[in-house]
């Protein structure tokens, strides 16, 4: 987050118009602050409906970049890892379904 904020005031500083590659610096940094919210573990507990639901709606407010999706989507996975394999297979596919990542067919 602080490195954020302090690429922000930079642009601030620098006036209205820091130019493309400030700009593209100050998204990076941003997708990538995105991407590193907290994960409650109440998520692993959600119904599937409730689940891809929320997926749905997060990626189409907060993690719109498909970069942020994928690279919420492998925390995800990362922290199911080690539940038992149908939630794990529930999860992935959920995240396939809500467009985190690429769609796999299902067995």
């Amino acid at each position: 987050m602080s490195r954020v904020l302090a690429l922000y005031w930079r642009i601030a500083a620098a006036g209205p118009e820091p130019g493309e590659a400030t700009e593209r610096a100050l998204a990076a940094d941003v997708e990538a602050w995105i991407a590193s919210v907290p994960i409650p573990p109440q998520v692993f507990d959600l119904p599937t409906a409730v689940l891809e639901a929320e997926l749905a709606r997060l990626g189409a407010s907060i993690f719109r970049a498909p970069g942020v999706r994928s690279r919420v989507a492998g925390r995800l996975l990362a922290a199911a890892a080690g539940s038992s394999p149908d939630d794990e297979r529930r999860l992935a596919a959920a995240l396939a379904r809500t467009g985190f990542t690429a769609s796999q067919s299902e067995d």
